[in-house]
């Protein structure tokens, strides 16, 4: 059997293109946005931005969830090669620069990201670059079934992660 994508990705890719988001499009034939949040765009209530900053959280966990699954199958510790193709999936289907939209800083709402997500737009931008190409490698592997060049990619796309949230993220304290 196939690996399925969780549940909130799932109802990510129907639901996002609903409430506003990207156009719905197949995995295979999206491109994630690599734009920053649009400093021009209507402003969000702040229920609105609570509600957004909830659901990125819950996205960003999907992600880092599929993450982990992808590197215990590349890294050998699970014989399940070809749930990889799934996990590469989810991965470059994350509409990250949509889930920064104006009006959700942590100028109005509490929220985990640095005020610099919403000033350094090009570095934003640069950020949600990285990790689109690297997703896209991961994705190239993890079809072929190269167990050691999907894990290399997932090395890329943990290197994305990392960096971003160094710069745009407010570090946990825990």
């Amino acid at each position: 059997m196939k690996h399925a994508p969780t549940l909130s990705v799932l109802l990510l890719m129907i639901a996002f293109p609903l409430l506003g988001g990207a156009k719905a499009a197949s995995p295979a034939t999206s491109t994630t946005p690599t734009t920053a949040p649009d400093a021009t765009a209507t402003l969000p209530t702040k229920a609105q931005a609570k509600s957004m900053v909830t659901y990125r959280s819950v996205v960003m966990q999907d992600l880092g969830k599929n993450m982990k699954l992808a590197n215990l199958v590349a890294g050998g510790q699970i014989a399940r090669p070809q749930d990889l193709p799934g996990y590469a999936t989810v991965l470059a289907s994350a509409p990250l620069a949509e889930l920064f939209p104006a009006g959700t800083g942590p100028d109005v709402v509490d929220t985990g990201a640095k005020p610099e997500l919403w000033t350094n737009q090009i570095g934003f931008s640069n950020a949600i670059k990285k990790y689109n190409d690297a997703t896209a490698a991961v994705t190239a592997a993890a079809q072929t079934g190269d167990l050691p060049a999907t894990k290399l990619a997932l090395t890329q796309v943990g290197d994305a992660c990392s960096g971003c949230h160094d710069s745009f993220r407010v570090e946990d304290n825990k």
